[in-house]
């Protein structure tokens, strides 16, 4: 496990540090809105390339917010790259919002879609590309687009699908553990939150050693929620449309991710997969990060994307 590990880190450092490339096509915008549940508007970052194209990948990072991760920034660029005349059909996005969870954001992207979907006159394919935990918010987010007409896509990558799961499977470790690092990364998420001021009463729980007992704690009492609704939120939406086609990309030798623990959530909810559900397994090391030396991981990635596209 170590060596994964560490193998992660080297992958993630020299995408950051020393690959450290911009795609020229992003253009940075802001996107505002007011949801009918808020007080009042709030506003996200939009990385697009904006070409107005009627086909739409839009891109959600992994951890506890969405972000322009480094994972991201490495495909938008290799995709406009590499593969230049295929992604001159597709309107490239990434969503960020760093103040609030990701876990609650689904209305909020459910909304821009809707504002997108009239500015360019009517979505054609929408693919939502999670990565790690952003798997598990894109299935919530689809599930929200049930009555858009347009061809429906989720491709997760390195995604568990029961986040929970995952994370509480590292709390038995004596060493390795996970769970402690993402105590803290949502820890840090809420002390930032848009409603900071209202939830900082359940931030009181501090140790260096807090874990995913504490973490699901805090969680469940930040939003007022039973266990039931937490580990749903937590858990991949099963309710797509029929023709919704999802596409599971992952390493086989993740440092993070409990692949055995996913496999059995599917087959435990396998009654409720009415959709096309396809896994490419890869046999490489990383999470998120085997796209670092190269651009071969493309190979699993664009067929994804592609299929099904006739023209």
């Amino acid at each position: 496990m170590f060596i994964l590990l560490l193998i992660f880190i080297c992958q993630y450092l020299y995408i950051n540090y020393i690959f450290n490339k911009e795609n020229p096509n992003i253009v940075k915008m802001t996107y505002s809105c007011k949801l009918k549940d808020e007080k009042t508007q709030s506003s996200a970052t939009i990385y697009r390339t904006n070409k107005k194209a009627k086909r739409v990948i839009i891109f959600l990072s992994g951890g506890y917010q969405l972000g322009l991760d480094f994972y991201i920034s490495k495909l938008m660029y290799d995709l406009d790259t590499e593969y230049e005349s295929f992604m001159s059909k597709y309107e490239l996005i990434c969503y960020e919002k760093t103040d609030k969870t990701s876990f609650i954001i689904y209305d909020d992207i459910h909304n821009y879609i809707l504002e997108l979907d009239k500015e360019i006159n009517k979505i054609e394919e929408l693919i939502l590309f999670g990565f790690s935990a952003g798997g598990v918010v894109a299935s919530h987010i689809m599930s929200r687009c049930k009555d858009l007409s347009c061809k429906k896509k989720i491709i997760t990558y390195d995604t568990p699908w029961q986040v929970h799961d995952n994370v509480d499977y590292f709390k038995n470790n004596m060493i390795y553990r996970f769970d402690i690092l993402f105590f803290w990364k949502v820890f840090d998420v809420y002390s930032n939150h848009y409603n900071y001021e209202e939830i900082k009463q359940h931030l009181t729980n501090k140790k260096w050693n807090n874990g995913s007992d504490e973490l699901t704690e805090i969680i469940k009492k930040v939003h007022n929620c039973s266990h039931e609704d937490f580990y749903a939120m937590t858990g991949f939406n099963f309710d797509q449309t029929n023709d919704t086609e999802v596409y599971n990309i992952y390493s086989k030798n993740d440092p993070f991710v409990i692949r055995e623990l996913s496999h059995k959530f599917i087959e435990k909810n396998k009654e409720k997969i009415k959709f096309k559900n396809n896994n490419i397994e890869k046999n490489v090391s990383g999470h998120c990060s085997d796209m670092a030396f190269s651009t071969s991981y493309l190979s699993s990635v664009i067929p994804a994307i592609l299929t099904s596209i006739k023209d």
